[in-house]
């Protein structure tokens, strides 16, 4: 049986109803850390139901695309810059520019590919940093045959002002501090018990639904798992007290032709990241939701997130089809 660490989603492209003028858009989701694909697969699939059954289905088809983050199935002979935001960013574009590849081919006289980027948490700053690194450098998107439409943020981590985030994070951060011997010490305890034990506890002491019980699992069993996702915390936290993340967030209404979205959680207080530069204003959406960061561990909250993604990704198209 395949690795559900490595997994990847694909949903084909919706149909258009016949229509001769429907544009291509390819959606690339970019998951959060830990990673796997596989947590995101209720949240897309929710997501490929509305937009098929939506307000654009003349104008646009959806394909929907996402690979686990690199370091979420390393192996324990794998370089450590799988574990670095850095390594990531370079992961996703060399994923993403592999399938714009083959779509390209045929599409001379045709409009090229419209990529419409999304990212959670981590993968946010991952999307932006992609926009970001494109922006500078044109050539890739003309070498490939794509244009960027918009892109939407879920849930990117800023300075939280709730109690319950603030304790979340100063425990986040002691755990990957010692990122290797906790590592261990959970693959020693998933050695003593067994694995339907390990899953019906994750079930009753965190709400996970049964396939993110499963993807958990399978997740801190792996050879490099546990450690993989501390160290990537500890790389994350170490750019956003740089403010590094900041400045990009602030930076992402630079793009003038391609709106982005920001959808903020419950956790993050009232997002005020680049109000002493003036610049917050730049940013297409910022929205506040009821919801927690890690919605894609239950079917509600997936789908619920899944209809705020829908009405972002008609709106982009609409905007992008105005210019």
């Amino acid at each position: 049986m395949a690795s559900l660490l490595q997994q990847a989603i694909h949903l084909p492209a919706t149909s258009s109803g016949g229509s001769s003028e429907a544009q291509d858009y390819l959606i690339f989701f970019i998951p959060g850390n830990p990673g796997p694909a596989a947590y995101y697969r209720e949240f897309l699939s929710s997501l490929h139901r509305a937009l098929r059954a939506g307000s654009t289905t003349k104008i646009a088809t959806y394909e929907i695309l996402t690979v686990s983050l690199a370091g979420a199935g390393a192996g324990a002979d794998d370089p450590p810059s799988v574990s670095s935001m850095a390594g990531e960013i370079d992961h996703m574009e060399a994923v993403l520019l592999d399938r714009v590849s083959k779509l390209a081919p045929g599409r001379e006289k045709k409009a090229p590919v419209k990529l419409i980027l999304i990212g959670h948490c981590a993968g946010a700053y991952i999307a932006l940093e992609l926009l970001k690194r494109w922006r500078q450098d044109a050539s890739h998107e003309e070498g490939h045959v794509f244009a960027v439409a918009g892109s939407v943020c879920l849930f990117p981590s800023v300075p939280v002002k709730t109690f319950g985030g603030t304790v979340s994070q100063a425990v986040l951060t002691m755990l990957s501090n010692s990122a290797l011997f906790v590592h261990h010490s959970v693959r020693l305890l998933l050695f003593l018990v067994p694995p339907t034990v390990i899953e019906t506890l994750l079930r009753s002491t965190t709400g996970l639904s049964q396939d993110a019980a499963k993807v958990t699992n399978e997740m801190m069993g792996s050879p490099r798992g546990i450690y993989q996702a501390l160290t990537l915390w500890r790389n994350q936290m170490e750019d956003q007290k740089s403010g590094r993340w900041d400045d990009i967030i602030s930076d992402s209404g630079c793009a003038t032709t391609s709106p982005t979205y920001m959808l903020f959680s419950q956790n993050s207080g009232e997002p005020e990241v680049g109000r002493s530069k003036g610049r917050l204003d730049l940013v297409a959406g910022i929205n506040k939701a009821q919801l927690p960061d890690r919605f894609f561990t239950t079917q509600k909250d997936s789908k619920t997130v899944a209809g705020f993604v829908k009405e972002y990704v008609e709106e982009i198209v609409k905007q992008d089809k105005k210019a």
